[in-house]
């Protein structure tokens, strides 16, 4: 996915007086573009997909302007609640996801990352294993397999990857909406969702400084104000009778155990994340025991 600031359109006119089309690329490489001719004539702006077809064949998909995004429900022009996730960048209070293709980007990254780890952890063992019976074995293998340029070259793809989906999903949220506050939980509490716990921890690392750089990039430009609330149970409590349970959610689904309420988990996270913007007894810094206590007494309250 390009948007129009990772592209140019090109029309020149051959020799044989026809006239051709290109596209040139931003490639991950600095100042190196990869140009791509078109079987025609097209008008191209906005965002494209580039797909590698088969036999070698590469096609253009015009999608359309991030600007032209279709407009979602907007409960005010003032406030508006996001729960960051793991399959998708974000989801707001009203329902909307964005950036659905972030958590198969996610999955791709670390599987890739611990299957290199596990080969390079088998090399360093040989190396280890060769450096007293054959020093030039163990030399070799540690010049020609154990090197770090690739490894550096591979991780910054992945970063510049999951800025991509982040900053595609932040463009359609403040396409469609330009609130002036934005709840969100804090993004030290974010983690990673991989099979090891070390490369885990580094995409969760990634995640959090692209989402904070984003985040606050966005946000000025559009003159918002992000404004962090204690998150709490906020994917296990009823919106609609308050009730707070472990078993209301299963997986990405919210089903109330009290009062029957259906919903996306991530949206039930949004909605509460933006109603404790005015609630004044739940402090961002609570400890997660008081907030429970809180939210039980309240549903008793309701329930008396």
């Amino acid at each position: 996915m390009l948007d129009a600031e990772m592209y140019a359109s090109l029309t020149r006119t051959m020799k044989n007086g026809r006239v051709r089309q290109f596209v040139s690329i931003m490639t991950l490489e600095p100042r190196q573009r990869v140009v791509v001719p078109l079987a025609g004539v097209h008008a191209i702006s906005g965002n494209i997909r580039i797909v590698l077809a088969e036999e070698r064949r590469v096609e253009v998909h015009v999608v359309g302007d991030v600007g032209a995004a279709p407009p979602v429900p907007n409960p005010g022009p003032d406030e508006a609640g996001i729960d960051f996730g793991i399959t998708e960048v974000m989801t707001d209070e009203t329902g909307v996801k964005y950036g659905e293709t972030y958590g198969q980007a996610l999955q791709e990254m670390s599987e890739t990352m611990l299957r290199k780890s596990r080969r390079r952890q088998k090399l360093w063992a040989l190396y280890r294993k060769y450096l007293e019976l054959d020093p030039a074995r163990a030399r070799r293998i540690r010049r020609h397999n154990l090197g770090t340029a690739k490894q550096t070259r591979r991780n910054r793809r992945f970063r510049r990857r999951l800025e991509n989906e982040i900053n595609h999903a932040f463009n359609r949220f403040f396409a469609a909406r330009r609130p002036k506050v934005i709840a969100i939980e804090s993004l030290e509490h974010l983690s990673g969702k991989a099979k090891s716990k070390g490369l885990s921890r580094k995409v969760a690392l990634w995640t959090r400084s692209v989402l904070r750089e984003r985040l606050t990039f966005k946000t000025a430009r559009f003159g918002s104000e992000e404004r962090p609330v204690n998150t709490a149970y906020s994917s296990q409590t009823c919106p609609s009778c308050g009730f707070v349970d472990a078993k209301n959610r299963n997986g990405d689904r919210f089903h109330c155990r009290n009062c029957g309420f259906t919903a996306d988990a991530d949206h039930v996270a949004a909605m509460n994340i933006h109603a404790r913007l005015h609630d004044l007894e739940i402090r961002r810094s609570m400890p997660k025991e008081k907030v429970f206590a809180i939210l039980k007494r309240r549903f008793e309250a309701r329930q008396a």
